[in-house]
C-alpha cells in the first residue's frame, strides 16, 4: 500500500483489507515501514525549509499543515476564506493538531520533529500561481511538489515518489516491476502509474494520472461528480456518485476486463494500491 496519510490513519482500512502482512508507503513514499509497523525509510523535509515555507504561507494567509510519522500540525491557517480548511484537513487526518502558537517549528529545528510532507490546502483557481511562487521563492531548495487532489498542494523531499518507493518494494521482495500493476487517481500516483507494468487510473481521477495510465474505467467524468472539498467529504465525490449510468437506471454492467501484461511461471505478481 502506497498512501499519503500517515499509518495510523489507515489503520481501519488495513484492517478491513488484511494489509497486515504488507508493508506500506506513507506520506506518498517518504515513510517506508515492514509489516510490523517499523520504519525501514524515513525522507524527511529538510528542517530550515519546513520553516521558511511556513513563514511564506503565513505572510499569505494559507494553510499550513505538517506531517510527521504518526500526526499533523497545523502550523497556519487561512483566516477570512470561503472554505475551512482545518475541517477539511481532519477529514483526511483526525490527528491534526493546532501548533500556531507553540514551539513546533523550534522542535522541527532542533531535529525533535521529522517532517516528511508539507500539506497546503487552498481554493483551486489559484493552485497554478501558488506552485509557481513557491518554485520563485525557494529557488535553490531542493523539493518535489505534487497534488493528491486539485486544491491540495504537497511538498516531499526530492527523493519521495510513489515510483521510487514500488522501486524499494520490488527490490526488496524480488519481483519485477513490469509484473507490478498499481492503481491511482492523483498526480503523485503517475510516477508508480508510469514505472510499473500496468497502471489503472480510477474513473474519476486527475487529468495526468488518467493519461499516463493503462486502463481507465468508463465511470462518470470528474465535471459530473461533486467537486467542493466538504469537512465531512473533503475527496468530493460521493460514493453515491461513482456510479456508471447504467448503474443509475437499474441496469446490471461490467468493466471490460483489462489485458495484462505478460507473467512468466517464475515471477511473482505484485499490487501497489493509493489509498
Amino acid at each position: 500500500m502506497l498512501t499519503p496519510t500517515p499509518l495510523n490513519v489507515s489503520s481501519g482500512l488495513i484492517s478491513d483489507c488484511d494489509l497486515g502482512k504488507f508493508p506500506a508507503g506513507c506520506l506518498h513514499g517518504a515513510i517506508i515501514y515492514d509489516p510490523k509497523g517499523n520504519v525501514e525509510k524515513y525522507a524527511a523535509i529538510e528542517p530550515s525549509f519546513v520553516q521558511r515555507v511556513t513563514e511564506f504561507m503565513k505572510k499569505k494567509n494559507k494553510t499550513t499543515m505538517l506531517y510527521v510519522a504518526d500526526w499533523v500540525a497545523m502550523a497556519s491557517l487561512e483566516q477570512g476564506g470561503k472554505t475551512d480548511w482545518e475541517a477539511v484537513s481532519r477529514g483526511f487526518d483526525p490527528c491534526v493538531q493546532d501548533e500556531r502558537s507553540g514551539d513546533f517549528i523550534q522542535r522541527v529545528l532542533s531535529g525533535q520533529e521529522k517532517i516528511g510532507k508539507i500539506f497546503l490546502p487552498m481554493d483551486e483557481e489559484v493552485v497554478p500561481e501558488y506552485l509557481d511562487l513557491l518554485r520563485k521563492e525557494f529557488p535553490n531548495d531542493k523539493f518535489k511538489t505534487t497534488r493528491a487532489l486539485p486544491y491540495i498542494i504537497e511538498i516531499v523531499n526530492e527523493e519521495v515518489d510513489k515510483s521510487a518507493a514500488m522501486a524499494y518494494f520490488c527490490d526488496k521482495f524480488n519481483v519485477k516491476p513490469e509484473n507490478v500493476m498499481t492503481f491511482g487517481d492523483g498526480e503523485n500516483d503517475v510516477g508508480m502509474l508510469t514505472a510499473c507494468g500496468f497502471g489503472v487510473s480510477m474513473g474519476n481521477a486527475m487529468a495526468a494520472p488518467r493519461n499516463a495510465a493503462e486502463y481507465v474505467p468508463p465511470l462518470q467524468t470528474r465535471t459530473q461528480l461533486q467537486t467542493t472539498p466538504t469537512a465531512t467529504n473533503p475527496f468530493c465525490p460521493s460514493l453515491s456518485q461513482l456510479r456508471h449510468p447504467d448503474q443509475q437506471r437499474g441496469r446490471s454492467w461490467s468493466l471490460p476486463r483489462p489485458r495484462l501484461p505478460p507473467r512468466r511461471a517464475h515471477h511473482h505478481l505484485g499490487t501497489l494500491l493509493d489509498c
